[in-house]
């Protein structure tokens, strides 16, 4: 099956996967980038567990609210809690640790991502088992590999 497609970067990206199945392809690498290290944190860890802390605190406060049915300061209480937990979560990564903002490796790998699942979303358009295929075997971050559940041998342009 022959499939053309429109020239987007992200086919780059997954056409070096797909030449090198199983490889492990660091984002910059792919970005073609060099990494001039990471960039400021977020927040620093004193505030991160002051966050936390705070964080505990409303939650004793609206389940004390809404033991009284005190509505009006539920919701007030409910509110500055999401603020707080929605910062937080901006603040932090999946693993719990503090984001850098600003990092070349940060920039690296949300671009790479947005490039390659661009690029996949094209192909679905075509073909929907391939783009599904490649959806499910490319894996998208800090490190990026192609990871097919059989060998699938590829002829890429």
């Amino acid at each position: 099956m022959t499939l053309q497609t429109p020239e987007l970067k992200g086919f780059y990206d997954i056409q070096k996967m797909l030449e090198n199945p199983r490889q492990v392809f660091h984002c910059a690498e792919l970005m073609g980038s060099t990494l001039d290290g990471g960039g400021e944190k977020l927040i620093d860890e004193k505030a991160r567990k002051q966050y936390q802390k705070k964080i505990l605190e409303l939650q004793n406060d609206i389940d004390e609210a809404e033991r009284f049915s005190n509505f009006k300061k539920l919701e007030k209480l409910q509110e500055e809690y999401d603020q707080l937990v929605e910062h937080l979560s901006q603040s932090l990564n999946l693993n719990g640790r503090i984001r850098e903002g600003g990092s070349t490796v940060e920039k690296a790998r949300a671009a790479v991502t947005w490039r390659v699942r661009s690029a996949i979303a094209r192909v679905e358009q075509q073909h929907p088992l391939l783009g599904a295929h490649l959806s499910n075997a490319i894996k998208t971050g800090t490190l990026c590999p192609y990871k097919p559940d059989r060998n699938i041998r590829w002829i890429t342009m």
